[in-house]
């Protein structure tokens, strides 16, 4: 079997990392309890804070929030923490 490879653009480069995503179970269901926008809001400015805190603490960085969920990157000497 023949392995594949290709180059990277010069721009690029290659890191090792860890990506780790998380979202909140059953999120339609608490943003339907909640029934405010402004609410559901605030749930998630919590959830967003509470994900930054821990992941930095632990070495991490948050790539990306996405709706319920988060994007976080370890990189190198950090990968343990993830």
């Amino acid at each position: 079997m023949s392995q594949l490879s290709c180059e990277l653009p010069s721009r690029l480069s290659k890191i090792n990392a860890i990506l780790v995503h998380t979202d909140i179970s059953r999120f339609l269901q608490i943003a339907s309890e909640i029934d405010d926008s402004a609410g559901t809001i605030n749930f998630l400015d919590g959830y967003y804070t509470l994900c930054s805190r821990h992941f930095n603490s632990h070495g991490g960085e948050v790539i990306k929030y996405m709706g319920d969920g988060c994007l976080a990157m370890f990189k190198d000497s950090n990968c343990e923490a993830a």
